[in-house]
C-alpha cells in the first residue's frame, strides 16, 4: 500500500508543477486537472481494495493475536526485570528526569534509559525528586515503573557505561550517552524482528511502543482527569489528530507549516473515506500550545468540527508549559491524539513522535497512521537510518543520488512527492532518490532473551 500511496505523491506533485507553470496552455491544464481527480480516485479505491484483503482468510484475525503475543513477551520481560526477587543485591541502571526539558523529551530519555536496562538486564531506578512537570514527582502523575525496587539502597553509583560489576550505573539526563551502546533505538531485539515483519511496517516503532505501554501506566488522579474533561466537553471518535508546534519550536528547532499544510493533508484523508460512504463528520483534535491556531482554524475550515484542549492558554505563554501541574493537561493532548485515526504533525517534534509511539498500542499496525511535514520517524541518538536500495537510480539532476541495488542509504526527509532525501552510504553523497526504490532496513542487534522467564507465566493483554 505505501508504493501505491507514492506513486499517488509523485503523480500529484508533478501534476501540480505542471499547473503552476505560468504559460501551460488550458487543454494541458485540464488534462492536470484531470489526472489529478480521477488518479485520486484511482489510488483510494486501490488503497480501500487492498486493505479488504489483509480480512480474509483469517489473516487479520491471525496478526491481531501475533502482536497480542508479542506484546505480552516484552511486557513479561520488562516486568520480570523492574522486579527482582533480590532488589538489594540486582544490578540496576539510575535515570533521572527531574531536569529542564520539554515533556517530549523528557519521556524520550526514560526510554532511553529502560532500553538500556533491558539490554544489560538492570533493574531501571527512576528518580524524579523536583520534577520540572510535578513537584510530588512521577508517582503522582503515573504508576510506579516498579512496586518492590525503586531505590539504589545505599549503593555506590557509576557513572555510564560504568563495568559488568558495577551494582548501579547511572546515566545522566542532560547529556548524551557516551559511549553510544548498540541496544539504544534505532536497535530492534534480534529474537522479536521476523515475527514483527510480518504484521508491523516499522518494528523500531512497535518495540519503543512497547517500552511506552509499560512506562505509561496513568495514575488515578491523572485518568480521572482525562475522564472527567473527556465527559464535559463530549470529546468525540473518530477524528484525525493535528499536532502543530509554534512558539519556541520555532526559533532554531523545527520549520513553519502554515495551517493548510497541515489540514491539505487531513482533507486528502477524509475525502478518500468518502468512497466508503461512512464519513459522517470531517473532525480534528488539534493539539497546540498556541491558541491563534486554533482561532486561525476555525475561520479557515468552518466545515470542520474542530476539537482541541479547552484549557489553553488564549495568549502563548511557554514558560506555563514547563510549570509544575501543567502536566495533566499536556498529557490529556497525548492521551486523547493516540486514538486517532490519523495524525498529521512534524517529526522533528519530540512531542509528535511521542503520540506516534503511543499510537502503536492501540491497533495492531499503525505505521500509517501518521504523516510528518519534515523529517522521517527518528530518535535522538540513533546511528542511522537505513534504506536498502531494491532497484538501482540514475540521478536525474544534480539534486538527485545514484542507487545500485543493495546501497544503504541513510534516510533523513520525507518529500510527500515520491522522492526522499538521504545519504548512500556506499558512495557518500546526499540527496534526492525515488521513495519506492528502497525498503526499510531492520537494525538487529542481540538484546538477552530472556529465556530464563516461564513462557507458561501470566500473560498481559493489549489495551
Amino acid at each position: 500500500m505505501q508504493n501505491t500511496q507514492e506513486l499517488w505523491y509523485f503523480i500529484k506533485s508533478q501534476m501540480m508543477e505542471l499547473k503552476n507553470i505560468s504559460n501551460t496552455d488550458k487543454s494541458t491544464l485540464s488534462i492536470a486537472s484531470n489526472v489529478l481527480l480521477m488518479g485520486f480516485e484511482y489510488k483510494r479505491t486501490i488503497i480501500n481494495n487492498m486493505k479488504k484483503l489483509t480480512e480474509v482468510d483469517g489473516f487479520n484475525a491471525w496478526r491481531h493475536k501475533e502482536s497480542a503475543d508479542l506484546s505480552n513477551i516484552v511486557q513479561k520481560r520488562l516486568q520480570y526485570l523492574q522486579h527482582p526477587a533480590d532488589c538489594k543485591n540486582a544490578k540496576k541502571i539510575v535515570s533521572t528526569i527531574s531536569y529542564f526539558c520539554g515533556f517530549g523529551c523528557q519521556m524520550h530519555h526514560l526510554v532511553h534509559g529502560m532500553i538500556l536496562a533491558y539490554g544489560l538486564e538492570r533493574t531501571l531506578i527512576l528518580e524524579s525528586t523536583d520534577w520540572s512537570y510535578h513537584q510530588g514527582g512521577w508517582n503522582k502523575v503515573f504508576m510506579p515503573i516498579s512496586n518492590s525496587c525503586t531505590t539504589i539502597d545505599n549503593a555506590k553509583t557509576v557513572n555510564w557505561p560504568g563495568n559488568n560489576n558495577a551494582t548501579a550505573i547511572r546515566v545522566e539526563a542532560y547529556t548524551d550517552i557516551i559511549p553510544r551502546s548498540q541496544y539504544m533505538p534505532l536497535a530492534v531485539p534480534e529474537d522479536l524482528v521476523d515475527r514483527l515483519k510480518t504484521i508491523h511496517g516499522n518494528p523500531v516503532v512497535w518495540w519503543i511502543g512497547q517500552i511506552l505501554k509499560y512506562i505509561w501506566k496513568l495514575h488515578p488522579i491523572t485518568t480521572a482527569y482525562i475522564n472527567n474533561y473527556m465527559k464535559k466537553f463530549g470529546i468525540k471518535y473518530p477524528f484525525v489528530g493535528v499536532q502543530i508546534r509554534r512558539t519556541d519550536k520555532l526559533i532554531g528547532e523545527a520549520q513553519y507549516f502554515s495551517i493548510e499544510q497541515y489540514m491539505d493533508v487531513v482533507d486528502e484523508y477524509y475525502n478518500s473515506m468518502e468512497i466508503k460512504n461512512n464519513l459522517t463528520k470531517r473532525r480534528i483534535y488539534i493539539g497546540t500550545e498556541d491558541y491563534n491556531v486554533i482561532v486561525e482554524t476555525k475561520a479557515k475550515y468552518p466545515h470542520y468540527e474542530i476539537l482541541y484542549n479547552k484549557n489553553l492558554p488564549k495568549i502563548p505563554n511557554v514558560e506555563l508549559a514547563h510549570m509544575y501541574d501543567n502536566v495533566f493537561d499536556v498529557i490529556l493532548d497525548l492521551h486523547i491524539q493516540a486514538y486517532s485515526d490519523l495524525l498529521v504533525c512534524t517529526f522533528s517534534s519530540n512531542i509528535c513522535r511521542l503520540i506516534y509511539t503511543l499510537i502503536q498500542n492501540n491497533y495492531v499496525d499503525a505505521s500509517a497512521k501518521a504523516i510528518s511535514l519534515d523529517t522521517v520517524y527518528w530518535y535522538y541518538q540513533q546511528e542511522h537510518n537505513k534504506r536498502r536500495a531494491i532497484l538501482s537510480h540514475k540521478a536525474e539532476s544534480s539534486t538527485e543520488i545514484d542507487l545500485k541495488a543493495g546501497d544503504i542509504v541513510n534516510i533523513t526527509e520525507y518529500g510527500l512527492n515520491g522522492y526522499s532525501f538521504g545519504t548512500n552510504l556506499r558512495t557518500k553523497k546526499e540527496g534526492w532518490y525515488p521513495s519506492f526504490k528502497v525498503e526499510m532496513e531492520i537494525e538487529r542487534v542481540k538484546f538477552p532473551n530472556y529465556s530464563k522467564i516461564n513462557s507458561k507465566e501470566t500473560t498481559f493483554q493489549l489495551n
